[in-house]
């Protein structure tokens, strides 16, 4: 039997519970079918464990499943102090090391300002000068079209952990990959040194 309507007070007062509904009710209460839920959200397409070396790369990411990506870097650390988290753009075939520009603003510190940026260079910035130990670096970005054809590949970063000698510090940056090129994975890796420890997280997000 379905339930339309419900007393709720002492006046007599009534609300009708399918006032704010959308869809079809189940068949379980009078209805048709199932409600039918919107299905965006994050899929994951890859879990990789940080092992030491000089390069991480992650294959087989990008497709035409998803027009945008989301990534996220959790408890990284590098071999060697003081050097910046980068990372660059591939296809089945090669890395792309040229095209890449990006600009960043941050704190430092006690509340330093981090003013940084870069124009037509090898790699796009995680974060700068970080610490090679305590799990340095985290982060959060997306990854804009990199399947798309006829589209420049673009990024928005948010970063934050523990610089050299002991501070804090955070970073927001963003770019873009200077050619219309079709991506299929990722490369990370430090200025200097290897990356040693930490996991990254890539998803797809869907928009239907």
């Amino acid at each position: 039997m379905a339930l339309t309507r419900l007393n709720t007070n002492a006046y007599g007062s009534t609300i009708n519970l399918t006032s704010n509904v959308t869809g079809t009710l189940p068949s379980a209460n009078g209805g048709t079918g199932a409600t039918s839920f919107n299905s965006a959200g994050l899929v994951l397409i890859s879990n990789t464990t940080v092992a030491s070396a000089g390069t991480l790369d992650i294959n087989d990411l990008f497709s035409s499943s998803y027009v945008n990506y989301r990534v996220i870097g959790s408890g990284l650390n590098q071999a060697t102090d003081n050097t910046p988290w980068v990372f660059q753009l591939r296809t089945d075939s090669a890395v792309t090391n040229t095209a890449y520009w990006w600009a960043g603003v941050g704190q430092r510190d006690g509340g330093s300002a981090v003013d940084d940026g870069e124009t037509d260079v090898s790699d796009w910035r995680i974060m700068g000068n970080n610490a090679n130990t305590g799990q340095a670096l985290n982060f959060d970005m997306v990854i804009y079209k990199p399947q798309v054809s006829g589209h420049y590949t673009s990024y928005t970063c948010t970063a934050g952990g523990r610089r050299s000698g002991g501070g804090g510090q955070d970073l927001v940056c963003g770019g873009y990959q200077n050619t219309t090129t079709q991506f299929t994975g990722l490369r990370f890796l430090c200025d200097s040194g290897n990356v040693s420890a930490g996991n990254i997280l890539v998803f797809g997000i869907r928009d239907s």
